[in-house]
């Protein structure tokens, strides 16, 4: 049977968790993975309390790299922006614990290019995880114990790396602090013969790739030497065009000279008869020949229109083939541009995921690995086993120490919370004998005239309520960095005047944001404006 002092030891023990944030605990389940052997990673943030009321968001992302983000464990002050925003929102239960499975990613976006980004659960339990597919799957709470889980199925080399938790809360002055926590998961190489194995055929893997750039470097030296032959072709017709050229054009001057003389024999003059009879047959001789050659001036115009059209075919020839010739050293240059980029592309994926891991493969001090294997089997798995024996034994002893925990807080759960008049301020003064509370009362603290806040000391202040004000109330300022909260006794007046300057989302469970705005919640019980939000009897406008 529990005692009175060890049932107030308890309940203070409560309220005093209800008044403070401890360290976040943000664990990896395992700590380090290794890539086609492990077969999940869980990354779990826990607040170390329960927290009743005072967590507003808890937040999981990877980090980009190793050295940014801040120092692991640190308080900020300011509201998480954006917190709670995603492409596929999936929510969950107003209360309780939640799970939630996104379903629908494609499977072809499987790979290095899908890793984990974030995941976040905000007041109602509402769950957010980027991006959506059915590797990751998350499950977590607000409310006690609140935690955040995230399952990551299968995972690969990009899931290795920081992974960091922040909570966001109330601190003892009513200000929004965000508590960060940071872990590592890191990656180990698979020293077994199956891995090494999976290693060489991915070498092995990318030998068609070097299999065709080689095939295009063939192709293009074939290219390069067939161009050489076709300019080596082309010089020798070249060599041949101005052959024929040379010898029209010598056959040209032989005509030419065959006109001059036959014009220059007719010019003979004499009046003997040797002279005459000379005359005589050089006449006859000049007219057979002049009835040979009465055409040549035909056979030159000829010549000289065949030597035309043999030059004009010449030029065109000559045109074309440089044409073609032009057209095949761009397709060269192409070709080795393509063939520079393939090369460069080879190397750096060389570079990046042969050199790194045959290095560590071959630091690696195989018959000092083989020796820790044979010592493992014979001396640390006997001990192992009869640990977990050990320990199977301990957590059934465990079990029924958590009942009886368990019971003793069931009882606690009885205790009646009394609050006493200590600053009570009724209408006629201070009373001489504070009593517990009688009639109408709210949650009394802060004033929006002189800018005084609630804070964690005054926020249970109690006032009784005059017969005018029948209503709690509950007024909250932002402006984007910093948030005021007042509590006080309101009439049915102010409550509709609060109505209408509210921010239409101050009606959204989640209506804590970074955003300008104010709202004014009215409830209808006595100290319903226990929360930022009344959590029961809320006020409606009346229609």
């Amino acid at each position: 049977m529990m005692n009175s002092f060890t049932k107030c030891a308890v309940v203070c023990l409560l309220i005093l968790l209800q008044n403070q944030i401890a360290v976040t605990s943000f664990v990896s389940t395992p700590k380090s993975i290794t890539p086609s052997k492990t077969t999940e990673l869980t990354l779990r943030c826990q607040p170390e309390t329960d927290g009743l009321g005072a967590i507003l968001a808890i937040h999981i992302k990877k980090k980009d790299d190793v050295g940014g983000g801040g120092k692991p464990g640190g308080t900020e002050g300011g509201e998480e922006a954006g917190a709670g925003k995603s492409d596929a929102p999936t929510e969950g239960p107003n209360e309780g614990g939640v799970q939630q499975q996104d379903t629908g990613a494609s499977r072809a976006q499987r790979g290095a290019g899908e890793q984990f980004v974030r995941a976040t659960i905000t007041p109602g339990n509402k769950m957010t995880i980027v991006p959506s597919s059915d590797r990751f799957k998350s499950e977590g709470s607000v409310v006690e114990p609140a935690f955040l889980s995230v399952t990551i199925r299968a995972p690969d080399v990009v899931d290795a790396g920081l992974y960091e938790c922040q909570v966001t809360h109330f601190d003892d002055n009513g200000e929004v602090q965000v508590t960060t926590e940071v872990t590592e998961v890191r990656e180990e190489l698979e020293l077994t013969m199956d891995s090494l194995q999976l290693r060489v055929q991915t070498l092995e893997g990318q030998l068609p790739v070097i299999r065709l750039i080689v095939e295009t470097m063939q192709k293009t030296a074939d290219d390069k030497k067939m161009l050489e032959d076709s300019m080596l072709a082309l010089k020798r017709e070249n060599s041949e065009l101005t052959e024929a050229v040379t010898a029209l054009t010598k056959e040209l001057q032989t005509l030419k000279d065959q006109v001059d003389a036959l014009t220059g024999s007719g010019e003979q003059t004499g009046n003997t008869p040797e002279q005459q009879a000379s005359t005589y047959v050089n006449s006859e001789t000049f007219s057979n020949d002049n009835k040979k050659h009465s055409n040549h001036p035909q056979v030159e115009n000829q010549h000289n229109a065949e030597l035309e059209q043999m030059r004009e075919k010449m030029e065109e020839l000559e045109n074309t083939r440089i044409h073609v010739l032009e057209e095949q050293v761009e397709n060269l240059k192409r070709s080795e541009g393509k063939l520079e980029e393939m090369v460069n592309v080879l190397e750096f994926k060389l570079n990046t995921s042969v050199e790194t891991r045959v290095s560590k493969l071959e630091q690696v001090n195989w018959k000092g690995l083989s020796e820790s294997m044979e010592s493992v089997q014979l001396k640390t798995l006997p001990l192992l086993m009869n640990n977990i024996t050990s320990s199977q034994r301990t957590v059934k002893l465990l079990q029924g120490e958590v009942n009886a925990i368990l019971s003793l807080l069931n009882l606690t759960d009885q205790v009646v919370n009394e609050l006493k008049l200590s600053e009570l301020i009724l209408d006629g003064g201070l009373p001489d004998n504070p009593g517990l509370i009688t009639g109408f009362a709210c949650y009394v603290c802060g004033n929006n005239f002189t800018q005084k806040h609630c804070n964690a000391e005054t926020s249970k202040h109690v006032e009784h309520c005059g017969e005018n004000q029948p209503y709690c109330m509950t007024d909250v300022y932002q402006n984007g960095t910093f948030r005021r909260i007042y509590k006080r006794c309101a009439s049915n007046a102010e409550c509709l005047e609060g109505s209408k300057l509210a921010n239409a989302r101050c009606a959204e469970e989640t209506f804590v944001t970074s955003d300008a705005m104010e709202c004014h919640f009215c409830c209808t019980s006595p100290l319903c404006n226990d929360y930022v939000k009344p959590s029961k009897d809320l006020y409606t406008v009346p229609q």
